[in-house]
């Protein structure tokens, strides 16, 4: 585990955030951090504030109060191209992420338009490099999106996040619309991309069955808030506040991690 002592690559200060006609906080003085390499997974029922705050992370809502900082910097409403590039985003739905009568190739293609700085050299040998990283053969360059699984869909969108070369990966209920079996494997795939590129992970998640898989430290959200954090471990073994316990007494046979291998 990654220790964030020194300085984060992302440290979130009691941050909130209001939507526009609603009186209470969809998120309400939070404060986290990642470090370098980390998986730290935000769990929470629905509504409970989890995916605001990965929008907020990206860039997509801005706070009303508070700061988010990226390797000790504070990200301002406009932000840089570089920070851009630093903190991508993968989506729940791969199917209504991607555009279906684009091409493979284009939408993997896509981040080297806005970001020139990461077009390799030899951009066809960039693409299959970027397949075979996320298990794909370099056949399906040439298909549409519509014409993937939902597996293979979700493998694409990852394949575009990385192609820019990011340092965090903000998932955004990343596995919730797949398959249990492909859900092993998409979270097996990003803890092989996070040991291969050094990539941190915010992994926002109802599943605690997917948590225990993958996260170093664990975020608990209720009602806006933060309720409790820690090593992951530690939630799992010794949870403190009641919430956390609820939710652990509502998945059964979470005692020990499982292991899986990525088939690609």
């Amino acid at each position: 585990m990654t220790s964030t002592a020194v300085k984060p690559l992302l440290d979130v200060r009691d941050v909130s955030i209001t939507y526009p006609r609603r009186k209470t906080p969809a998120v309400d003085d939070v404060s986290l951090s990642i470090g370098s390499g980390e998986i730290v997974a935000v769990v929470g029922e629905s509504g409970s504030g989890k995916s605001t705050l990965a929008r907020a992370v990206v860039g997509l809502l801005r706070p009303d109060r508070g700061s988010i900082s990226h390797d000790g910097t504070v990200l301002a409403g406009r932000r840089t191209t570089a920070q851009r590039r630093d903190i991508q985003m993968v989506f729940q739905d791969p199917r209504s992420s991607l555009n279906p009568r684009l091409t493979v190739r284009k939408i993997v293609a896509e981040g080297w338009r806005t970001h020139p700085s990461a077009r390799p050299a030899d951009p066809e040998a960039g693409l299959v490099q970027l397949m075979d990283r996320v298990g794909l053969p370099a056949g399906l360059l040439d298909r549409t999106a519509e014409q993937l699984s939902g597996g293979q869909a979700q493998r694409v969108s990852i394949a575009r996040a990385i192609s820019i070369g990011p340092r965090l990966l903000v998932c955004d209920e990343a596995v919730s619309a797949l398959d249990v079996s492909v859900q092993t494997q998409i979270l097996s795939l990003l803890l092989r991309l996070r040991d291969e590129l050094g990539l941190a992970l915010l992994f926002i998640t109802h599943d605690l069955g997917v948590v225990r898989q993958i996260a170093d430290r664990v975020v608990v959200m209720h009602s806006a808030r933060v309720v409790e954090q820690g090593p992951a471990d530690d939630i799992f073994e010794r949870p403190r506040d009641s919430y956390t316990r609820a939710l652990l007494d509502s998945v059964l046979d979470l005692a020990a991690p499982p292991t899986y291998e990525d088939p690609a």
